[in-house]
This record gives structure tokens, C-alpha cells and sequence, in this order.
């Protein structure tokens, strides 16, 4: 016996949510559903790119660690590695958004559950296939009670070409961690503009403790990946580095109102061998 079920359409159950983002500011949030739905799903509906400012939305999850919260990078226009779209959010979880653009920004966040979302089809998954070829480092921080800061991802140039630096994320520890654009002496999260052309490149971040009582904190390199044959990465503080094949850690200790500056190195043996040399001469290299 056959049975024909016939066509059917399957109702939203509410309406897309917006939330309006204000140019150059932080934006907290939560999800409106209690089921979890998939980061590109965020993105595609919000269309930044029919906007014609595709580029203009950071996106972070918080996270609870020890005893407080910190932030995760869920999509960063240029770093591939942050901005899986098939990240699940969590329904009635936390996030922040930043509108980098000088308009506002719509942010769209449709009831698409996991289960029926384009991301969520088994056929899609082989289609994406995996990233291009830019490569990636992600450094992890730690204070002295175990609670976890604002990783940093250091990357190659985007797609695009065009260097990339983005926004420090939002937290509640008064130690942090930055990358520093040197040419300008800002501060920012993360940076999109490694090149191997040289044999390898230098990212300059720096510790700060912006309290009145001492602190010490723990970094390591986490994560790397698509660094071609013969090129490794690196984390230096003074005269100490790390191997990062090792996962090895170092523990900064900051004084009040201190700050102390560090370099990841991403290069050949040759590249990483002088910048060595000039770290025991005192001559440190200009961060890229």
C-alpha cells in the first residue's frame, strides 16, 4: 500500500528578530528562541553584504570561565578559522555584536532551528569543503585564577588582500592582552595581515594590568593551522620562547599599573634565528 502524504508547508514559529546595532558601538544580546541555531544562519539573514558593508559586523559568544565570563570570536570578516558558519549558538545565550561601519547595522536572527537550517544538511557539509589558504595562530590567556581572557587570533592576509586588524573584545578582567599595530601604537583583538614574502612575520601583543594590585598571567599558543612546510610559529617574551609544536605555556607576572610586551613569530628557521638575534641585541623588529 502506498500512501501519499501530499505537500505541506511548516510555519516559522516567530517572526526574525532584529536588533538594531549603533555604528561604532558594542551591542549585548540574546538569543529569543530556546533552540539552537547555526552562526550562518545570523549571517545570511542579516545580508551585509546587499548593505554594502559585508565587512562592518564582529561577532563574539560569552562564555562562562572560573568566575567570570569571557568572549569567543564567532564571526570575524577575514579570519576564515573565526567565523565557521556552522558554529551552534545556544538558545538564551549570550553574545556581543560590534558595528564597525558609521551606520547602523540591522542584525537579523531568524528561527531557524539547527535541524532545519541549509548548514545543518549532511549534503552542504561536503560541499563547503574546508577553508582556503590562509593560515592561522590562536593564542590563549589565563589569569591567576584560572579564568580565561579573549584568545587572539593571528592571521595572513584575508582574501581580499587588504590587511585587516579588529576590535579589542569586551571583558570583565582587569588584566588583558593585545595586539599592537605598531605603525600606529593602537590596540586591537586579533590581526589579519601576516605575509611569508620576507620568510615570516612578526605580531607584537602586549600584557597590561590596568589594576593597583599585582597579576600574573598565563599564555600559550593553542591552535595553528594551514602554515606551509618549514614554517613554524613561535611566542617570545624577552629572551624566552616557546615552541608551540609543544603547547608549552609562560606565566607573565604584571605589577600594578604594569605592562609588558611580547612577540609571536611566525617564519622559517632562518626568519625566527635573527629575530633572535636582534631580541639579544635589543634590536627588536617592527611588528607588521
Amino acid at each position: 500500500m502506498t500512501i501519499e502524504y501530499g505537500n505541506a508547508v511548516v510555519p516559522t514559529l516567530a517572526d526574525t528578530t532584529i536588533i538594531r546595532l549603533a555604528p561604532g558601538e558594542w551591542t549585548d544580546f540574546s538569543l529569543p528562541y530556546s533552540f539552537p541555531i547555526y552562526s550562518g544562519d545570523i549571517i545570511v539573514a542579516t545580508d551585509l553584504t546587499e548593505k554594502g558593508i559585508s565587512d562592518s559586523l564582529e561577532l563574539y559568544q560569552w562564555i562562562p570561565s572560573g568566575n567570570s565570563y569571557t568572549t569567543d570570536p564567532i564571526f570575524l570578516p577575514g579570519i576564515e578559522s573565526a567565523s565557521d558558519p556552522k558554529t551552534v549558538l545556544s538558545g538564551g545565550g549570550a553574545f556581543a555584536a560590534f558595528n564597525t561601519s558609521a551606520k547602523p547595522i540591522p542584525l537579523s536572527i531568524p528561527p531557524v532551528c539547527t535541524l532545519l537550517s541549509y548548514y545543518g544538511n549532511p549534503a552542504h557539509a561536503k560541499k563547503t569543503g574546508s577553508y582556503t589558504k590562509q593560515w592561522y595562530v590562536k593564542m590563549v590567556f589565563f589569569d591567576e585564577s584560572g579564568n580565561r581572557m579573549p584568545s587572539i587570533f593571528c592571521a595572513s592576509l584575508p582574501s581580499s588582500g587588504n590587511a585587516r586588524f579588529f576590535r579589542r573584545p569586551p571583558t570583565f578582567l582587569p588584566v588583558s592582552v593585545a595586539i599592537i599595530d605598531s605603525s600606529k601604537g593602537n590596540r586591537y583583538g586579533h590581526s589579519a595581515n601576516g605575509t611569508l614574502d620576507k620568510g615570516g612575520s612578526v605580531f607584537s601583543f602586549i600584557f597590561e594590568n590596568n589594576s593597583t594590585d599585582p597579576h600574573s598571567v598565563t599564555g600559550k599558543i593553542e591552535t595553528q593551522s594551514g602554515l606551509p612546510h618549514g614554517i613554524i610559529a613561535k611566542l617570545f617574551r624577552k629572551s624566552e620562547c616557546l615552541d608551540s609544536r609543544l603547547q608549552d605555556s609562560t606565566v607573565v607576572k604584571l605589577q600594578a599599573k604594569s605592562a609588558i610586551t611580547g612577540y609571536l613569530v611566525v617564519g622559517n628557521e632562518s626568519f625566527i634565528s635573527d629575530f633572535i638575534k636582534k631580541v639579544r641585541q635589543k634590536k627588536l623588529p617592527t611588528a607588521i
